[in-house]
């Protein structure tokens, strides 16, 4: 598909500049907990830090730095601790955010440009293609078996497809085929951005070990508060010097357990450091002890962050009667993905590492007849190709679809966690006379 019959309907620069001013972004306005000031305050302004803090500057005043440097310092490893993991957490996210992030073919002033989500703006027409979430709340203008999958909004992992004139949600992901949208809104305008806001509302969750240390601690900061009282009173009632109230002053101070609350740090922070190693990122410490209380785990499949960069290792022949390896089937293949209206990352793969082969034939020497494009419920996709007056079939999907045994050649790699891709070729001259039965060759009579 292309964008050339909706130039004149895209955004010109006035139209451009006038949003601008608006300041109307595709960007979903996150909490300010979530900010680097944000982390920061929770972390800092909490009512054991204060008391121990205003403590301490007692202490100062009378006995010197040193003094509040030993009645503090406890605090301030917690707070080093704390601050260092969320803050890589944070800047692992907007690097993993950055890298992720989709780029759109978008009409602006007459002339089809690439653009980032976040510059996107109401108005704008672009092409979405496979492999691509949907950046906005758009209207189809034109589609080619373009199927979304939008789980991300409603849990349902079925893909649905779209219809021209239909509404098309942002968050929602496309598994085939492409389509040209036109945005309406942008942003925390957005059905997505109402779903992301709910969720930012939650409270945050207490480990058992916080909850019991918030209650104790509690508890004893009302002791060291009335304590804290008396002290002062008898002080400035003349019935002891200023060394002595500094040295009452550090005693009460002290009996905050601020060690034990750095020990929780530490032990979470170890924890976090392991899960690291294995590749996985701890947004907040206390996670690492929910997740050793948990009981049962629910996951979701469409939930996997991954960069789509996939690389083709190896061809295996494993069909007995038919070697699948030889250079004309190969280059069968090839021809079907270079023609395929879908480029989606495993098509993307395949044909560049058949590139590489000697003696590929190129693809201009092949007519494509027919495609069904590739879709999470079929799990494969398909071509009809005429070369040299015979007609073959080509298809391209998982091995049990495709109706592939599994062999044992297969096993080491099974055991990699690899993917498998199967293909296999139909010789369908015989089955086709007429354009008429060819037309419905793929859909009616697909491994047949």
């Amino acid at each position: 598909m292309n964008l050339d019959q909706y130039k004149s309907q895209g955004l010109s620069q006035s139209d451009i500049d006038a949003l601008k001013k608006q300041a109307i972004s595709n960007e979903i306005k996150s909490s300010w907990k979530d900010s680097y000031i944000g982390i920061i305050f929770i972390n800092v302004f909490n009512i054991l830090n204060i008391v121990v803090f205003l403590a301490g500057l007692v202490v100062w005043y009378f006995l010197g730095f040193f003094s509040f440097f030993l009645l503090v310092g406890v605090l301030l490893i917690n707070l080093v601790i704390s601050l260092s993991q969320e803050f890589f957490a944070r800047y692992k996210l907007q690097k993993l955010q950055t890298k992720l992030e989709d780029k759109y073919e978008v009409i602006r002033s007459n002339e089809v440009i690439e653009l980032a989500s976040k510059d996107l703006l109401p108005g704008d027409i672009f092409i979405l293609k496979t492999g691509q979430l949907v950046p906005a709340d758009c209207i189809c203008l034109n589609q080619d078996n373009s199927f979304i999958n939008n789980s991300a909004l409603t849990g349902e992992s079925d893909a649905i497809e779209i219809e021209e004139g239909s509404e098309v949600l942002a968050g929602g992901f496309s598994v085939s085929g492409e389509a040209i949208l036109k945005i309406q809104k942008v942003g925390d305008q957005t059905k997505q951005a109402s779903v992301v806001q709910a969720g930012s509302a939650l409270k945050r969750i207490q480990t058992p070990v916080q909850k019991i240390l918030t209650r104790q601690i509690n508890y004893l900061m009302l002791g060291i508060a009335l304590l804290t009282s008396v002290v002062f009173f008898q002080y400035l009632n003349g019935y002891f010097d200023e060394d002595t109230f500094a040295l009452y002053i550090g005693i009460l101070a002290g009996c905050v357990p601020a060690t034990l609350i750095t020990i929780s740090t530490v032990n979470h922070s170890l924890a976090a450091l392991k899960l690291q190693r294995q590749s996985l990122l701890v947004q907040k410490l206390p996670a690492t002890e929910l997740f050793g209380n948990l009981q049962v785990l629910n996951l979701d499949k469409t939930g996997t962050i991954t960069t789509g960069n996939l690389t083709l290792l190896n061809i295996l022949n494993i069909d007995q009667d038919t070697d699948y390896t030889d250079i004309f089937k190969l280059s069968l293949l090839n021809a079907f993905l270079v023609n395929s209206a879908v480029k989606n990352a495993t098509a993307t793969s395949i044909q560049k590492y058949l590139s590489t082969l000697p003696d590929l034939k190129a693809s201009d020497q092949f007519q494509i007849i027919k495609q069904i494009p590739f879709n999470s419920s079929n799990k494969w996709s398909s071509c009809l190709i005429k070369s040299e007056g015979r007609y073959y079939a080509i298809y391209l999907g998982s091995l049990e679809k495709l109706e592939i045994a599994f062999t044992k050649n297969l096993e080491p790699y099974q055991q990699k966690g690899l993917r498998l891709i199967g293909f296999k070729i139909v010789d369908l001259t015989q089955n086709i006379q007429t354009k008429n039965d060819y037309i419905d060759v793929l859909s009616t009579n697909l491994l047949n």
